[in-house]
């Protein structure tokens, strides 16, 4: 009769044997699947996070430069209805109301017309050489925000009109005789304690038209952009390396974070080393684009994406916006990403490793007394010539 009959270490070693290939095959699968799944979910939401950040990006401009369109047309609306108020008194009310609007517009760095001679009151010869005025007298007038201090109205001399009547802002919106927007441009003031400002500005001008449909005025605003940069960087995550806004010739309006390209063109931007930007420009005026550049040392790389913006109302507002995402970022995120997945792939092997040895111990119970029974009854029958069951019986620790 067979005593102590011992399967447990047979048991096991078989079902290591014969389940272990199975149970680590099943874990490389599930460990494959589970990080192509995950890298190419990750590729897509950071391809969905950029055109977020795009048009996140080109809904803010595109508002901010909205509302200054808004402010200019509501000051072209109040120089149109000029005749509206008595000649006598006309200067001094739009005076104040010209300053008025600029201290409630935000973004707005300064407000300026200029008026055809003997248009605006018939009293251009009164007031010719008197403070504020030129030789001629007629109504141009420029109240300005500066950075510090109170607004303040700047006196217009004749060499300031006619130089202007060259500038894009007077120039362009005689030429479309529509709204429009100037290419960016630096504008310096030397404030009354002899300090110098320089802002990086772009004009928003139309003209005024008289009952003939004849211009007898140019209106503009002057925007800051430097505004409409720190509005970006408040809502900019931190993986976005600069947000650009440029003009068609490729030259800065603005670029977060990097406030020195302002003017400059993208040629001038470390991030476009060794790119045709000409070509990217004006591929980027007809399809949005979208790739990777290295910066000069190539130190670092950019995922970059252009789109432009045509800013509503405006003859020529169309706005090219640059956004760059420093890849190393990505690649910190992408680094993460793999760190989780180590930690659920070890997971997955201890799940895999308990399950296997539920199993096991499941089997070694259920198959114990049907092997004791098989092997006793063997033995019972056997009339001592099956050497091989004792040999078997004597390896397993049978004992009888």
């Amino acid at each position: 009769m067979i005593k102590n009959f011992n399967t447990t270490n047979f048991i096991r070693k078989q079902m290591i044997y014969r389940l272990l290939p199975f149970v680590l095959g099943i874990a490389v699968l599930a460990m494959v699947f589970l990080y192509k799944f995950s890298t190419k979910y990750f590729d897509e939401d950071m391809d969905e996070q950029r055109d977020l950040i795009v048009e996140n990006c080109m809904n803010i401009v595109n508002v901010a430069f909205l509302n200054c369109v808004t402010i200019e047309r509501n000051f072209n609306n109040i120089l149109s209805n000029f005749k509206a108020v008595m000649p006598n008194n006309r200067r001094n009310y739009y005076s104040n109301a010209i300053q008025h609007l600029l201290s409630v517009s935000p973004n707005v760095r300064a407000m300026w017309v200029d008026f055809e001679p003997n248009v605006f009151d018939g009293l251009d010869a009164q007031f010719a050489n008197t403070p504020y005025y030129s030789e001629l007298g007629a109504f141009d007038m420029l109240w300005e925000k500066p950075a510090y201090g109170p607004m303040q109205r700047i006196a217009m001399d004749t060499a300031m009109i006619n130089s202007a009547a060259s500038k894009d802002f007077i120039k362009l919106a005689r030429e479309y005789r529509s709204t429009i927007i100037t290419s960016p441009y630096r504008y310096a003031y030397t404030t009354m304690d002899g300090e110098e400002k320089v802002f990086v500005i772009a004009t928003i001008s139309s003209p005024v038209f008289d009952a003939d449909s004849n211009i007898i005025a140019i209106a503009g605003i002057d925007i800051d952009m430097n505004d409409i940069s720190n509005t970006l960087l408040e809502r900019l995550p931190v993986y976005v390396h600069s947000v650009g806004l440029l003009d068609k010739k490729g030259d800065y309006y603005l670029s977060t974070r990097q406030p020195e390209l302002s003017l400059k063109n993208m040629r001038d931007n470390r991030m476009w080393y060794g790119v045709n930007t000409d070509s990217l420009v004006k591929s980027s005026l007809t399809n949005g684009l979208a790739g990777i550049t290295k910066d000069k040392g190539g130190n670092k790389q950019y995922i970059y994406t252009m789109r432009t913006l045509d800013i509503e109302n405006i003859a020529n507002g169309t706005i090219i916006v640059s956004t760059g995402l420093l890849q190393d970022i990505v690649d910190v995120n992408s680094g993460s990403l793999n760190s989780i997945l180590g930690v659920l792939l070890i997971a997955m092997l201890f799940l895999l490793g308990g399950g296997f040895v539920m199993i096991g111990i499941w089997l070694d119970n259920y198959y114990e007394n049907e092997i004791i029974f098989y092997v006793q009854t063997q033995i019972d029958n056997s009339d001592g010539t099956n050497t091989s069951l004792f040999n078997f019986a004597s390896n397993q620790n049978l004992d009888g």
